[in-house]
């Protein structure tokens, strides 16, 4: 059984790439030299937390559960394109451990439009489209 959905591991990473809080509540708006460049996944916080490897230690970081996720990125570059390093997991609820993971690689394009960015990717070819409101 295979287990992935590379939209929303990009919201997510998105999403942890992007948030932050102003003390101050102002907003900005973005231009695309604020997103241009390497972004890394650093965290995927589960509520409840999670013991991916079944060893008494629940985390709410899944980072801090398996090396599955290490090395997800997005990279955005000054021309709209945007390349995904994801993870793809598959789970085989009959083996131990009960799931493998690799990495894949997407390409697609991005549009910033005031604070909303949109990542369209094609992936198992099938264009895929997500739209995130940015704040930093």
């Amino acid at each position: 059984m295979k287990i992935y959905n590379p939209i929303k591991l990009l919201a997510i990473l998105s999403i942890v790439m992007f948030s932050c809080s102003d003390e101050d509540n102002v907003t900005q708006t973005l231009s695309s030299s604020d997103i241009v460049g390497s972004w890394s996944l650093v965290a995927i916080n589960s509520t409840p937390a999670v013991d991916l490897e079944e060893n008494g230690n629940s985390d709410p970081n899944v980072m801090n559960q398996t090396g599955c996720f290490d090395g997800m990125s997005l990279d955005f570059d000054n021309n709209g394109n945007v390349t995904a390093i994801s993870s793809e997991i598959n789970y085989n609820a009959n083996a131990s451990p009960s799931f493998s993971c690799s990495l894949r690689t997407d390409s697609g394009s991005y549009l910033l439009n005031n604070n909303d960015l949109t990542v369209s990717i094609t992936l198992d070819g099938s264009q895929e489209t997500e739209t995130l409101n940015v704040n930093i």
